[in-house]
């Protein structure tokens, strides 16, 4: 998966710089009125309101400045990428069913943030992408982290994964309150586009996935469906 070296992405490494990017557009959606105005109402996805889905984007910024806060993993542990981090974090049976404990477990923490209101929301936004804004200058691309379910990645690798799920649920709020779904960068969705594509090769191998893109009469049902 390679960033187009074409994109005005300034001094920062390209992944981070479209991660800060695609972060500034989270923090404009989240911010808009539409969604203040419908914070406690249901969103587009189940059993869960505009607000927790706001929550919940915000998270995909925030919950890297908590990693990187965290003491690094030793140097002889594994290190997953980032199709490994989502094949392992969301079996395909827990993506299917909005009942399972993963997915109950997202939805609590989201409404429990939610519950904080959208100015907080917001600002907590603001104030982390700042932040991450002077980190990412220096901290070096062998940089990993220990990440959920005890995972350890690096940090280039781990923004992959979030640029999957701002772009989803960008998506995800704007058609929850009837806005165009924010602009960002093109790499944003070739991102991630390439990580989910990678996360179904590990789950069901490249052959596989390779029938599901090109060969209709051999792709079993669902191949390329991650989330």
């Amino acid at each position: 998966m390679s960033i187009d070296s074409g994109s005005q992405l300034g001094v920062l490494p390209p992944i981070r710089e479209v991660f800060l990017v695609t972060g500034d557009a989270v923090l404009h959606a989240v911010s808009a009125d539409q969604v203040g105005s419908a914070w406690d109402a249901p969103c587009a996805l189940p059993e869960m309101s505009i607000g927790a889905l706001a929550a919940h984007l915000a998270r995909a910024v925030t919950q890297v400045e908590v990693y990187l806060d965290d003491d690094p993993p030793g140097t002889e542990v594994e290190l997953v990428s980032a199709g490994d981090y989502f094949a392992r974090i969301l079996t395909p049976e827990d993506a299917a069913d909005p009942g399972s404990a993963v997915n109950r477990g997202v939805r609590q923490r989201a409404e429990e943030s939610a519950s904080r209101g959208q100015a907080a929301i917001a600002d907590e936004i603001g104030g982390c992408l700042d932040r991450l804004r002077k980190r990412f200058a220096s901290e070096p691309a062998e940089r990993a982290m220990t990440v959920a379910g005890g995972m350890a990645i690096r940090l280039d690798q781990y923004l992959l994964t979030r640029l999957v799920e701002m772009t989803v649920h960008l998506d995800d709020l704007a058609v929850s309150v009837e806005i165009p779904t924010p602009a960002v960068p093109q790499d944003a969705y070739v991102i991630a586009i390439g990580t989910l594509v990678q996360t179904s090769a590990v789950r069901h191998g490249s052959r596989m996935v390779l029938r599901a893109l090109a060969r209709r009469e051999r792709d079993p049902s669902g191949i390329l469906r991650v989330l």
